[in-house]
């Protein structure tokens, strides 16, 4: 992770969590834990934070000012195809993100994903569900919910309080986006995934029922 002076450019700090994180064709040995998670930002205890998962399942949390790491939690072993890949969410003062679950023997993914609502002052685990599949988009949420899609088209809405699902729905084909919600409506996408051809896609709008 860097931090860079919006208005000079100048790196004021990094910090890399995984040395050496070395993996590509040539090298398929390497443990592949970079961060493929955009950072959230937050403030706990009076104290600015940011935070990223990787994809060798742990999720950080720096200092914001000084780039000092304030807390790590490892939420599953990592895989070639997350940890964590899609980005978290930070709702209703919780973290909730999402993390495939590996095989440490092989780094390979066991097709199971479990989201994790988090202490964002401290990244003690508050709940955690199971789903089925591998998620690789970032969490959406609302007041009260999060929405979770995975590579099988399930679409769960989550109660950011206790994990609980609130609805959920099966689309036609494979999902990697988070929804867009807008007046009232969840427009969610489906038919592509990060790593796997194109299927049949399109839009699904739901009503949130008021």
């Amino acid at each position: 992770m860097l931090a860079i002076d919006v208005r000079t450019g100048r790196l004021r700090w990094s910090k890399q969590f995984t040395y050496p994180d070395v993996f590509s064709a040539g090298h398929p040995e390497g443990k592949d834990a970079d961060v493929g998670a955009s950072p959230n930002l937050w403030t706990s205890n009076g104290r600015d934070l940011v935070g990223a998962g990787d994809k060798g399942g742990t999720f950080h949390a720096l200092d914001r000012e000084t780039g000092d790491v304030v807390w790590e939690t490892q939420l599953t072993p990592g895989s070639a195809f997350g940890g964590e890949i899609g980005s978290a969410a930070f709702v209703d003062g919780t973290l909730v993100a999402t993390s495939n679950v590996g095989d440490p023997e092989t780094n390979a993914p066991t097709d199971v994903t479990k989201v994790f609502g988090l202490d964002p002052a401290n990244g003690h685990v508050r709940w955690t569900t199971s789903l089925p599949g591998k998620v690789f988009a970032p969490v959406s949420a609302v007041r009260g919910v999060a929405f979770v899609g995975t590579d099988r088209g399930l679409m769960v809405a989550l109660d950011t309080a206790t994990g609980a699902r609130r609805w959920r729905y099966t689309a036609p084909a494979k999902t990697a986006s988070g929804p867009s919600i807008v007046d009232g409506r969840v427009l969610w996408g489906y038919g592509f995934i990060l790593f796997g051809a194109a299927g049949p896609g399109g839009v699904i709008s739901f009503s949130t029922g008021r």
